[in-house]
């Protein structure tokens, strides 16, 4: 479950965003370092290419997700059926929003 006002309102423990998104900075960093071609990244940051703060690096980085998280919110889980919990976690409109645009 997303740490957020849904596992706020169902009384779950959340997962913070902030955990994905340090593995892929993490992954982004080896990459940088290393100079592969590809490693695993979040949409935002692969679009970037870069670690927060500062500008893209031009890395020559992959990105891939499951249909589920192009379509579906942490919201899903308010009827707290077991079908929507899934590692990592479904998160907020805001995060599916970007991913609907062309």
């Amino acid at each position: 479950m997303h740490e957020g006002y849904w596992s706020t309102i169902l009384g779950l423990r959340g997962i913070p965003a902030a955990c994905e998104e340090i593995g892929v900075a993490r992954d982004l960093a080896l990459a940088e370092l290393t100079g592969c071609r590809s490693t695993s990244a979040t949409s935002a940051r692969a679009r970037r290419g870069t670690r927060p703060p500062g500008q893209g690096k031009g890395l020559r980085v992959t990105a891939e997700t499951a249909p589920h998280y192009l379509t579906l919110t942490d919201e899903a889980l308010r009827g707290y059926d077991s079908s929507f919990k899934m590692n990592p976690p479904l998160r907020t409109q805001a995060d599916v929003a970007p991913c609907a645009r062309p």
